[in-house]
């Protein structure tokens, strides 16, 4: 065994002071008067990774990005579509789909419904166009879609029609919040949106 007592003491010191420097270095602050050997060294042991590969990563997050947010266009205009066309259905079948339900028809009422649900479609619709919007359709989109498919399945037994309309609906305003919240609810749109 050997002691301290062994070594030079101004050795012991250099050695301490290299090492110091060593730990400075890469640590990434190195002093001004650091040995230009030990710089080098700590400088090829570090290595950048080349640019192509920021670009290939860069280039997968975009396509993968581009893929989720797809599937959150894909459920909004679905949705969109089943709620137009629940608004149609009233201008175009009003009186056929009251005496299926068994209620009595009101004109004023199931036109100014049908405007209402035709404004909300547009709504979710905007949110499958651009992704700045999806929230607003999720938000215009969940609460209604819910009650329809709550009121909707009550029509099971005697309408199948409108049952499987509104049991749609709401099976898509909840895939709408799922897909929004699993891919896209912390992301804004970018300046070129899809």
């Amino acid at each position: 065994m050997t002691s301290e007592e062994d070594f030079d003491p101004e050795e012991l010191a250099a050695a301490q002071r290299l090492d110091d420097d060593i730990t400075r270095t890469l640590a990434g602050t190195p002093a001004r008067a650091t040995d230009p050997t030990v710089l080098w060294l700590a400088t090829s042991l570090q290595t950048r990774p080349p640019r192509s590969l920021y670009k290939r990563i860069a280039a997968q997050k975009t396509a993968r990005e581009q893929r989720e947010w797809r599937i959150v266009q894909f459920v909004a205009a679905a949705l969109a579509l089943l709620i137009a066309s629940h608004g149609i259905s009233i201008f175009t079948s009003g009186e056929w789909i009251a005496r299926n339900i068994g209620e009595p028809y009101a004109p004023h009422a199931a036109f100014e419904s049908a405007f209402a649900y035709l404004a909300v479609a547009g709504t979710i619709a905007a949110g499958a166009i651009r992704k700045s919007w999806t929230p607003v359709a999720v938000v215009a989109g969940l609460p209604l879609g819910l009650v329809l498919a709550v009121h909707g399945a009550s029509e099971v037994t005697h309408f199948a029609y409108g049952a499987a309309l509104h049991l749609s609906e709401g099976v898509f305003a909840v895939a709408l919040v799922i897909v929004w919240w699993r891919f896209g609810r912390y992301r804004t749109g970018s300046k070129r949106q899809e």
